[in-house]
């Protein structure tokens, strides 16, 4: 992979005075920072905080109705990826709906045998690879939860069973969508954020995970429409998108809108969050669950929504202790209140190579398949 240079070093260096702000994640080394602009950051962060209400959610109304025909974008399934055969395993071809096994399938039922991503050997980049830990250990578990947000009794909630509907009747059961669609991961050849080549971004990780719980028995729409050619209200038309899914298919209980995470170090340089899970390197995932003290996000069944939280992470962490990252517990909404089991899930960081992406694409679908399998018990 090509070096960066002296122009590297120097935009990481003028980068880091506006990640400066932003918040400390797992360590007091790491500041987290989105490639987005600080403004369009600020903008987002108005209109969830309000929930659409006052002066910022009106004008996010008035946004959403001058875009509704950018909407209509045509949704393809991503039914085979466009990997290039050299790296990586051809993906199987799996149908949309398959009938689950006489019973249903057991909590510890194995994951079925999948064509393997295989791990690929990486050339010195200057990227800062690390296992992003920290926040406060609860029932088990890392969380770290906004100062802002409600304080909840989370073992208590880790009793209860997620809101999650039946998966074996042939219907859909989940939607896997992406806000930011152009979001991609590093390759040997080419350290760009921002791809519209689907195969090498979060599109193909939403692919592999579609593809596991598809194994399972599990009904999956998964949506490839692309949401940030602009993106400035790119959450309002993903959230457009999905409420027409949802209407269209009454069935979805579960709605995963899966990104990539973008962190730098203090120098400015990209953090390549990773884990070995057996015997594997995976890129690390984060669970986002929101909640809505006040009343003010438009978000009544938040408790619902971190109930499916905790038990996803619960599941993630059984796989490899050091796969998820705290759960990030926050103020915000980011269209989690489409269901009462509605996540955002952040999987890895432009750091990451593809392939450790996608890897953790097949670990996402694993043990989001053992939380809707448990709760149908």
């Amino acid at each position: 992979m090509r070096r960066r240079g002296i122009l590297r070093k120097t935009a990481g260096m003028l980068s880091g005075l506006v990640f400066l702000g932003c918040f400390l994640y797992g360590s007091a080394d790491v500041i987290a920072g989105r490639l987005d602009s600080a403004a369009q950051l600020a903008a987002d962060a108005a209109f969830y905080r309000l929930g659409g209400a006052g002066p910022a959610g009106d004008a996010a109304a008035s946004e959403r109705s001058e875009t509704e025909e950018a909407l209509r974008i045509e949704r393809k399934p991503l039914s085979a990826l466009a990997l290039r055969e050299e790296s990586y395993a051809p993906l199987p071809q799996l149908p949309e709906e398959s009938e689950p096994s006489e019973g249903g399938a057991a909590e510890s039922e194995p994951l079925p045998q999948l064509p393997e991503i295989p791990q690929q050997e990486h050339g010195p980049d200057d990227f800062s690879e690390m296992t992003l830990s920290g926040g406060s250990e609860v029932c088990g578990l890392s969380i770290k939860s906004d100062p802002q947000a409600e304080a909840v009794d989370f073992e208590a909630l880790l009793d209860r069973t997620p809101a999650i509907g039946p998966y074996g009747d042939g219907a859909p059961c989940v939607l896997i969508y992406h806000t930011h669609t152009c979001e991609s991961y590093a390759t040997d050849e080419d350290d760009a954020a921002r791809s519209e080549d689907q195969s090498r971004g979060v599109a193909a990780v939403g692919e592999v995970a579609a593809q596991v719980l598809r194994s399972y028995g599990i009904g999956v729409i998964h949506d490839t429409s692309v949401y940030d050619t602009t993106y400035a209200g790119s959450y309002a038309r993903s959230e457009a998108g999905a409420r027409e899914i949802l209407a269209q298919h009454p069935s979805i209980t579960v709605t995963i809108d899966l990104h990539r995470d973008s962190l730098r170090t203090a120098s400015g340089e990209r953090i390549r969050p990773t884990a070995s899970v057996r015997g594997r390197k995976a890129a690390q995932i984060m669970v986002l669950a929101g909640c809505d003290p006040d009343g003010e996000l438009g978000f009544p069944d938040w408790r619902e929504n971190l109930v499916f939280a905790l038990r996803l992470q619960q599941n993630l962490q059984s796989l490899g202790e050091d796969l998820p990252r705290p759960l990030y517990y926050c103020n915000r909404v980011y269209n989690m209140n489409l269901t009462k089991a509605s996540l955002l899930v952040e999987v890895g960081t432009d750091g990451n190579y593809l392939d450790e992406a996608l890897r953790s694409g097949e670990l996402l679908g694993e043990a989001l398949a053992q939380v809707i399998l448990s709760a149908a018990q």
